[in-house]
């Protein structure tokens, strides 16, 4: 988000949820999680696409995530979550 157009486009297209998955989970997806919620967006973590060098730092990264917010859900999950919005 930061230094990037990424908040003025999600807004132009009425996007006001950023689901997140991705690798290393204490630097890409922790920034992009913290700077989502900073810009009050509804952020949702896929916990079971997203990963760190060891599951130790990835666990403690989604507590602190889950801690501030963050609805953590499985791949499983997000259709049917979705689409119950």
């Amino acid at each position: 988000f930061i230094g990037t157009t990424l908040d003025l486009m999600l807004r132009t297209l009425g996007v006001n949820i950023v689901v997140v998955g991705g690798i290393q989970t204490p630097n890409c997806i922790r920034t992009t999680v913290f700077d989502a919620m900073a810009f009050n967006y509804e952020t949702i973590l896929v916990d079971d696409a997203t990963g760190a060098q060891t599951k130790e730092i990835h666990e403690a990264n989604v507590l602190d995530m889950k801690n501030i917010g963050v609805k953590i859900v499985h791949t499983a999950d997000v259709g049917p979550w979705l689409d119950s919005r």
